[in-house]
């Protein structure tokens, strides 16, 4: 079981994207930031080739950029609960059990909101893309060696984590 360590900055922050994600990696790590240097997998995946051990996931929505690190892979996804064709979008990426739990919950945002994350932070985890699609299969039901997290944030905003196993999950929230 990991820990995991999420880092939430308000789009008012002016650092970079870079900056925020070497600066958090330093605070979680107790490395400098110079040591770490960004790679992308060839799958689009994010990791630190100096420091493979630490594991990260990045996500950003409306006001907020967040980062999710651990000693195991991770996925973390943040979503703004905004105005979307909900109805259309699940028919067109959401398994037939998660629309139907959609529809017996009359597609409330936070619900949908949920299920995205979810979802999203499912194909960050696996770092491999969902080339047969979203709709293969669903986080309302337990996938194999995948654990969902819903983590409360500020009112409006969904976000969840997925790991193998997740313990404590802290969250830091930068000025």
């Amino acid at each position: 079981m990991s820990d995991f360590y999420i880092y939430i900055f308000h789009a008012d922050n002016l650092m970079t994207e870079e900056e925020r994600l070497y600066k958090s990696a330093s605070h979680y790590s107790g490395l400098a930031s110079s040591a770490f240097i960004k790679a992308q997998t060839e799958a689009g995946k994010p990791f630190f080739p100096s420091t493979p051990h630490i594991k990260f996931s990045i996500s950003h929505s409306g006001d907020y950029w967040a980062c999710a690190f651990g000693a195991s892979e991770v996925g973390l996804d943040i979503q703004q609960h905004t105005a979307c064709r909900s109805r259309d979008i699940s028919k067109r990426f959401f398994h037939p059990e998660e629309i139907g739990h959609l529809e017996a919950c009359e597609y409330a945002p936070e619900t949908f909101f949920e299920i995205w994350t979810a979802k999203e932070s499912y194909v960050k985890f696996t770092g491999k893309g969902l080339p047969q699609g979203l709709d293969t299969f669903s986080v309302m039901a337990p996938i194999e060696r995948a654990e969902f997290r819903h983590i409360p944030f500020e009112d409006g905003y969904s976000m969840c984590i997925c790991a193998e196993k997740i313990g404590k999950v802290l969250v830091y929230e930068e000025e």
